[in-house]
């Protein structure tokens, strides 16, 4: 099963998807302890209703399967119309690239 984490900063809402078994690893050894964007900290909840993350991509765009909530910060200076966020990087390809 796959879950995913969340970028704990708001104007970011980077989101890491990950399978259990490296959830366990991350767990062991920090792999990937910040956001490759902004450097905060990662959640594996929601940061609307407070429950496990689940996503649901909905019209391209990453929503909480809980709530139903948009996983999409808006940027102050953002144009109404920006393209979507891409999908998320899997665990072992965002820690590949750090340590690049």
């Amino acid at each position: 099963m796959t879950s995913y984490l969340i970028c704990e900063n708001a104007a970011c809402y980077f989101i890491l998807e990950v399978s259990n078994q490296e959830r366990q690893a991350i767990r062991r050894h920090p792999i990937l302890s910040a956001c490759p964007e902004c450097g905060s900290n990662f959640r594996p909840t929601c940061p609307f209703s407070g429950h496990p993350l689940l996503v649901q991509w909905l019209g391209g765009l990453p929503h909480c399967a809980c709530c139903r909530r948009k996983l999409q910060a808006v940027k102050a200076n953002a144009e109404p119309h920006a393209t979507p966020a891409p999908p998320p990087v899997p665990a072992l390809m965002a820690s590949a690239a750090k340590h690049r």
